[in-house]
């Protein structure tokens, strides 16, 4: 689903325009990352927290010519859904 879909999705089931629908969701994209920036983690009840952790620097291997690559340090961000998310979307695979 890309953010036209999205943005088409919120339309048609709140009676928002589609100029309003994507105001709204790129204020709740706005919040997730304040939350991010400020406490480390978001959360959205119904759909599951995003948090913020520390990937360390570790050595890696250049794939196209086999040469010893340190690959740095950096944050990265995971999402955890809630059990119920998980339930919907593994029982119709």
């Amino acid at each position: 689903m890309t953010k036209g879909d999205l943005v088409a999705h919120i339309s048609r089931n709140t009676g928002l325009s589609r100029t309003q629908a994507s105001m709204a969701l790129d204020s709740i994209v706005d919040g997730i990352k304040v939350g991010l920036r400020k406490d480390g983690s978001a959360s959205l009840t119904g759909l599951g927290t995003f948090k913020m952790t520390r990937r360390e620097a570790r050595k890696g291997r250049n794939p196209k010519t086999g040469e010893s690559i340190n690959i740095p340090a950096k944050n990265v961000i995971k999402f955890r859904p809630t059990k119920g998310v998980e339930k919907s979307i593994y029982v119709s695979w």
